[in-house]
């Protein structure tokens, strides 16, 4: 179904979870999401979504979304910290914005916050995209930012991993990963504005319309 519009009560009060994973179930990285959304023109507003498989579970996912999407996390929210970029062809449009958040560890994860590697994201197809925007980093992510995929540097000469304007102890640059090829770290002004909510989904076309409140560009006057 195209153009769902599923509205809750929070992240915490409406929480869709699940534990489907690869050494629980036998589940791989594409059936194993607990909400995975195919059709255009999704929107899920207040919500939460999990899977509870744990580390031990190996590859499980949350929220799954096609490569023609965008996630739009709103602020306040905790979304997972690590996002695969599936792109696969470079004039693929989607990308994964996560703007004016917060990624920070559950409370009754602080005192193990550092025993996982906790990384912001990893390119799991060669056109990967993902933009992490005037968000709160929390230091539970590792300085190098960005994994390869299965430890490997594949996938790395073309993608592209931004950042604009974070804060927090996580959004320290200065030991983000650096590989040959793709992009990896600050972006200028003008990059950044073409994945804020104007540009990236052209919000004034239709957003408006549905009566979700949305900010078309950078939260901070100075950004």
């Amino acid at each position: 179904m195209t153009n769902v519009y599923m509205y809750g009560d929070g992240p915490r009060a409406t929480l869709v979870t699940g534990r489907k994973s690869e050494a629980g179930t036998g589940d791989k990285i594409s059936t194993s999401g607990t909400f995975q959304v195919f059709g255009a023109g999704f929107i899920g507003r207040s919500m939460g979504f999990s899977n509870t498989a744990g580390p031990e579970g190996r590859p499980a996912v949350a929220l799954q979304l096609d490569d023609h999407c965008e996630e739009v996390v709103d602020p306040g929210a905790e979304p997972s910290v690590h996002h695969s970029s599936g792109r696969q062809y470079s004039h693929e449009i989607g990308a994964i914005i996560i703007h004016n958040s917060r990624i920070v560890p559950e409370q009754k994860l602080l005192p193990t916050r550092f025993q996982v590697r906790t990384y912001l994201g990893r390119p799991w197809k060669p056109y990967a995209r993902v933009v992490f925007m005037e968000s709160t980093l929390a230091d539970f992510i590792r300085p190098e930012g960005y994994s390869a995929w299965d430890g490997k540097a594949g996938n790395t000469e073309h993608a592209f991993f931004g950042e604009y304007k974070n804060r927090g102890p996580g959004a320290n640059l200065a030991k983000r990963a650096k590989w040959n090829g793709g992009f990896y770290g600050e972006m200028d002004r003008a990059t950044a504005e073409k994945f804020t909510a104007g540009p990236a989904l052209l919000a004034d076309r239709w957003l408006k319309f549905a009566n979700i409140p949305y900010i078309p560009s950078f939260i901070h006057a100075d950004a």
